[in-house]
Parts: structure tokens; C-alpha cells; sequence
């Protein structure tokens, strides 16, 4: 189209767990059937390389350009850290291509 669209996006870490047996699917979900982590992403080119864009919109200095694969990846390992286990993972392509992503001693 030739327009440039410019923004930020994030990174979402949704976990959920099995629903007590008997909880009808349209019923409200059970307090601790979801949670999730979340990051900043910061495109490169638009957002990174522009500091005082970042400050005037209030990102901190210490939120940098990080491919969303590796944002993805440090989300899994402090899940990890907390102690949440993970029996499979679903991602799109973006996140399969990095290798380092597909690792699977680094999240279990």
C-alpha cells in the first residue's frame, strides 16, 4: 500500500490450566485457570534506534530491540523459574525459525 505503519506491540505468555471436571464451558473460568506475562516490543528501526521518541512515550531506557522470538523465550524461562511446568507450547512460524527458541531443556 506504501504507508509506513509505525507502533510497538507486545509479547504474551498465556498459561492455562484444565478446568475442574464438571465446570460447564460457558461458565465464568475458574480464578486459576489463566495468567499470563507480558513484554514490550520495540521495533528496530522505528522505535529502538529513536530514544527521545521512547522517553517522550515513556519507555525506560532498559527496554531495548529484542527479537519477539527471544522476548518469547525469557517470558518461558522466568515461568520456568517459578516453577510453572509446561506439557506442550503453541507458537506461530515467526517463533520456530529461531532455533534457540525450539530448545526445549531451556524451558522445561
Amino acid at each position: 500500500s506504501g504507508r509506513t505503519v509505525v507502533g510497538h506491540g507486545g509479547v504474551l505468555l498465556r498459561l492455562c490450566e484444565e478446568l475442574p471436571q464438571g465446570t460447564p464451558p460457558l461458565s465464568r473460568p475458574h480464578p486459576s485457570t489463566t495468567f499470563g506475562y507480558n513484554s514490550l516490543f520495540l521495533p528496530e528501526k522505528t522505535w529502538h534506534e529513536d530514544r527521545p521518541r521512547c522517553r517522550e512515550a515513556g519507555i525506560p531506557d532498559q527496554v531495548v530491540y529484542r527479537p519477539k522470538w527471544r522476548i518469547a523465550l525469557e517470558l518461558l524461562e522466568g515461568a520456568a523459574r517459578r516453577g510453572v511446568r509446561m506439557e506442550w507450547l503453541v507458537a506461530d512460524e515467526l517463533y520456530g525459525r529461531a532455533a534457540a527458541f525450539r530448545t526445549p531443556a531451556r524451558i522445561s
